[in-house]
């Protein structure tokens, strides 16, 4: 009881003191052998920031982003008969903008609570872009100086700071210029070409209403039926935003083949031809000889 009647009155001491801009306090009504006990050097340990969320330089699909802060007070604080510091404030600032206070000294958990203080709520509103999220905690730690009279002891100040920086991201991947287009082809193989404005972590396709499938970029669309085709691609960004093509009708045609090389015709024309040749010289062979046996 001793040891909170003096702490109330040594922080409203502390706050008048701040205000007139001195750097020490007289405490007649407090318990001497309290000051006394204090520290004869200023405790420079400065309270502990945790941030938990959000997660830093993590990206969220979403403009309402909760977050979760921690502090703790130094364990030297209550190394003495009387707790030697205390928190002023607790505040923060979103994208460098106002100061946003989530504890003052009157609503911080009790003076001698060695429980870390847990601040918890939503940051709404966020544009898609990058954030940044600043904690900072404004404390002070007293003791009594060497030089001064043990019932007037003095403080000194404890601030400060974390930052993360994070991201929000509710804009769907965007998936254009697709190679097929409205088209009737001639061919079983076609190119599935197409452009997305933004980094993906997964990509797929859908033909005909059949199951999705998974690939990496641009390919190839291979073994189609003759007839009518419908497609559709899908992407996904690195929060989960999914982009949608627009789907694709195409039609595949019977292929012409060209007609295949005569072999056959051909080599039976070849044959005729030198047989013919080849008779018209003996014709004319014997031909030359009877003339020559006539004269």
């Amino acid at each position: 009881m001793k040891r909170s009647a003096f702490a109330l009155a040594f922080i409203s001491a502390l706050l008048f003191s701040a205000v007139a801009g001195t750097q020490s306090v007289s405490l007649v009504s407090a318990n001497a052998t309290l000051v006394s006990s204090l520290p004869q050097t200023p405790d420079t340990s400065l309270p502990k920031i945790t941030i938990q969320l959000p997660e830093d330089n993590e990206s969220y699909g979403t403009n309402e982003v909760a977050y979760s802060i921690i502090v703790e007070k130094p364990s030297s604080w209550f190394d003495y008969d009387t707790i030697s510091g205390q928190l002023f404030s607790v505040v923060y600032y979103l994208d460098n903008g106002e100061k946003v206070t989530l504890a003052t000294l009157s609503s911080i958990e009790e003076y001698d609570n060695k429980q870390p203080s847990t601040f918890k709520g939503t940051l709404s509103g966020l544009s898609d872009g990058n954030h940044s999220l600043e904690v900072v905690v404004h404390g002070v730690s007293y003791y009594v100086s060497y030089y001064q009279d043990p019932n007037y002891p003095s403080y000194y100040y404890l601030n400060n700071s974390l930052a993360i920086y994070f991201r929000t991201d509710t804009t769907s991947p965007s998936i254009s210029n697709l190679s097929i287009a409205n088209k009737t082809v001639g061919t079983k193989e076609i190119l599935l070409n197409f452009e997305l404005n933004e980094p993906t972590s997964n990509i797929t396709y859908c033909l005909d209403n059949t199951a999705n499938i998974t690939i990496a970029g641009n390919t190839t669309l291979s073994g189609l039926t003759i007839g009518t085709h419908n497609l559709t691609v899908y992407a996904w960004d690195a929060v989960g935003n999914i982009g949608v093509s627009q789907t694709i009708d195409f039609e595949v045609t019977q292929q012409t083949e060209p007609a295949p090389f005569p072999t056959v015709p051909f080599l039976t024309v070849t044959v005729a031809l030198v047989v013919v040749v080849v008779a018209g010289l003996l014709v004319y062979h014997k031909k030359r000889k009877r003339e020559a046996e006539s004269s």
